[in-house]
């Protein structure tokens, strides 16, 4: 990694991030669900291990924090990766068959009675493993799956799905001309879900509406909550099931299939619409993997509205682009979300939101509470101080930014870089004042130094086009598009590069110098 990037050329930081996670924490990781128990000197040995490529991978001084680039190169601490790696393991388990020899052998020691003993047996490391995330979900509550449903030779769906390649605005002009030219046989089903987090919510709402486009006359409506314990996906595939389900009865999803029963007749060609692609494509494929319900229910209505001489086809329509059907759908999943949920079964999509949301909470902890023998830092300039801690899934910078660029960046927000406030601490420059004579420090170069003044006014142009009216370092390096803003302004000035130093260094010295001759001709 030292040989494939530096301060100023190689590859891109997510391109680095990539090259450790998947070529370092694999193998350092390997088999940890096994030994992994919370043991000290592991954690100091894989902590050690990770301090070196986290500064290549920001590209930034050696002297930078732990703490802040952990944060900014979205890599946990080992010990909080170590136990997430053990919770993501039994979240696998979950969805495997209770005859995988793994389940069996849980099973086999939680049934076993342990026999009394003077000193207090150490846990066994499947029962940690089993321990792991019970406190996150009842197993009579969690969503099943039905293993080898589908046999290899029977993996027909009986209704076909399709996906437009074709961007959002080009796929809504062509619904809307769809409309318009359409047969009389012909049923318009728009699908959506919804989730609001007001204080009348109860989960996940559903929405489903049916219309003939050349009466544009709406046959049915539908909205059903699928409880707290649920995702907007698994309401998008809700959506489209309770849709292919939709010439049945309505009694939440089951009686739909019965209402598909007596409505479907020869000749009808039934088009369904969701805004959501990962819905559709879970529907698409059969597997024994999660929202294999929907896909069953979805199937036995299909097949139920075939033998009366009906065709179903899903479609992904482009969501909140003023399509009629897809607008009313989207109302009624609003309304949805706050009347009485039909059920509060936890899908295996809200079970790995809550292990993220564990992993988190545990690393959020080591930030706020250091180890006892650091004192907080009194610099009113330190990251902490500056930025409140935002943990994130990836590295702040836009994928494909240049490696010269993302580091400056990061020097400037770690506090570590290419500037005399910096530099000067280290003995590298005579004094820490920039041109204009004011402290060069990274809120000086970015917000106030008169010598960049014609393109911070550009960056203050591009913030005000995102409604951000605050220009402060917080605005301008911890926002998505304060961060877009930053980038384009440190490629426009050069600011806190080395090239960027070194030729203000050499061109100091050239002055020096001259003024020195000047005085000795005097």
């Amino acid at each position: 990694m030292s040989r494939l990037a530096n301060n100023s050329k190689g590859l891109t930081p997510f391109a680095l991030r990539q090259l450790y996670t998947a070529c370092v924490t694999s193998i350092a990781d390997y088999g940890s669900t096994i030994w992994w128990r919370g043991q000290a000197q592991f954690t100091t040995l894989l902590q050690k291990l990770q301090n070196l490529p986290i500064k290549k991978i920001l590209g930034v001084f050696k002297t930078t924090p732990i703490l802040p680039m952990e944060i900014e190169s979205a890599l946990p601490p080992p010990e909080v990766r170590l136990s997430s790696s053990l919770r993501m393991y039994t979240f696998r388990l979950l969805k495997l068959s209770p005859s995988h020899p793994v389940n069996h052998a849980i099973d086999k020691l939680l049934n076993t009675q342990a026999t009394p003993r003077k000193k207090k047996p150490e846990t066994p490391q499947l029962q940690r493993i089993h321990r792991s995330i019970s406190n996150l979900y009842k197993l009579e509550d969690l969503e099943q799956i039905h293993h080898f449903h589908f046999p290899p030779w029977e993996r027909e769906t009986l209704y076909k799905v399709h996906i437009s390649k074709l961007s959002k605005e080009e796929e809504t002009k062509f619904h809307l001309r769809l409309l318009q030219n359409n047969s009389d046989n012909s049923i318009f089903i728009y699908t959506d879900a919804s989730s609001t987090t007001t204080e009348n919510s109860q989960g996940i709402g559903v929405g489903l509406s049916v219309i003939s486009p050349q009466s544009n006359r709406i046959h049915y409506e539908k909205k059903v909550n699928i409880g707290p314990n649920k995702l907007v996906y698994n309401g998008e595939v809700e959506g489209a099931t309770l849709a292919l389900v939709y010439n049945g009865e309505v009694e939440g999803a089951t009686l739909a299939v019965e209402y598909a029963a007596k409505h479907a007749r020869p000749g009808i060609h039934f088009h369904i619409y969701s805004d959501n692609q990962a819905g559709l494509r879970r529907l698409k494929t059969t597997s024994d993997n999660p929202g294999q319900e929907c896909q069953i229910r979805a199937i036995t209505a299909a097949r139920k509205a075939v033998s009366k001489g009906a065709t179903t086809t899903i479609h992904w329509v482009p969501g909140h682009t003023d399509i009629p059907g897809n607008e009313k759908a989207d109302k009624l999943a609003k309304a949805a979300t706050t009347i009485q949920p039909s059920t509060q079964l936890t899908s295996f999509a809200m079970l790995g939101v809550k292990i993220r949301q564990t992993q988190n909470k545990e690393w959020r902890q080591k930030l706020t509470t250091p180890p006892r023998h650091t004192e907080p830092s009194t610099n009113q300039h330190s990251y902490r101080r500056e930025f409140p801690w935002k943990i994130l899934s990836k590295p702040c910078v836009p994928q494909g930014t240049k490696r010269e660029i993302a580091s400056a960046f990061y020097q400037l927000k770690l506090g570590h870089g290419y500037f005399k406030s910096y530099l000067h601490k280290l003995g590298h420059t005579t004094n820490n004042r920039c041109r204009c004579g004011r402290q060069e420090t990274p809120t000086h170069l970015l917000l106030s130094c008169p010598e960049t003044g014609d393109a911070r006014k550009v960056l203050k142009r591009n913030l005000l086009k995102h409604h951000i009216r605050e220009f402060t370092m917080k605005s301008l390096l911890h926002t998505a598009k304060g961060v877009e803003a930053t980038l384009d302004f440190i490629r426009t000035t050069k600011i806190a590069t080395r090239i960027w130093h070194t030729q203000r260094a050499t061109e100091d010295e050239n002055e020096d110098e001259d003024e020195e001759d000047e005085d000795e001709e005097v």
